[in-house]
């Protein structure tokens, strides 16, 4: 038995294989998308293509990680820490999610996201609601300012029109 109290399973999962391989085609997509990307002249070594390179570096290795776990059905895989699915979690951050298609043109990005960034944190179980608002609206307020005045790229600003 592991510290966790769980029998390492020498059984092997379908669920490990359709992930290692989801992960793999999504990684090809977007290789696929980001060559047939049309890259001005002006741009000199690194240009916009290296973002969606570094994604595809990132996801074919979790893949092939994914894959290798689940062939030699390694006893330190990861388990669940109960046998009963957690469903909260996952209702908070699809809340938050959703809820950026509604809020982000009424109510600007900074309040979008911080609202997003909250619900995030209650999915993870976060139980502190003001520190968790807090910490919300300054990373939103944050990032909005860095994207508008240091790379010069607009978010919705939403009620805040005019006052950043």
């Amino acid at each position: 038995m592991s510290e966790t109290g769980h029998k390492p399973s020498r059984a092997r999962s379908k669920a490990g294989y359709a992930v290692g391989l989801g992960l793999l085609v999504l990684a090809a997509v977007i290789f696929y998308d980001a060559g047939n990307m049309q890259v001005p002249p002006n741009y000199a070594a690194y240009g916009p293509q290296i973002f969606p390179y570094l994604s595809v570096a990132v996801l074919l290795a979790t893949g092939l990680f994914f894959l290798w776990q689940t062939a030699t059905a390694r006893a330190d895989a990861v388990h669940a820490d109960t046998d009963r699915p957690e469903w909260s979690g996952v209702v908070g951050i699809s809340v938050g999610l959703l809820s950026q298609v509604f809020l982000i043109e009424r109510l600007g990005f900074v309040l979008s996201a911080a609202f997003l960034f909250f619900c995030v944190a209650w999915g993870f179980r976060s139980r502190r609601p003001v520190r968790d608002a807090v910490i919300a609206v300054v990373l939103s307020l944050s990032t909005y300012l860095v994207f508008t005045y240091l790379l010069n790229l607009q978010l919705p600003p939403g009620i805040f029109k005019g006052l950043f």
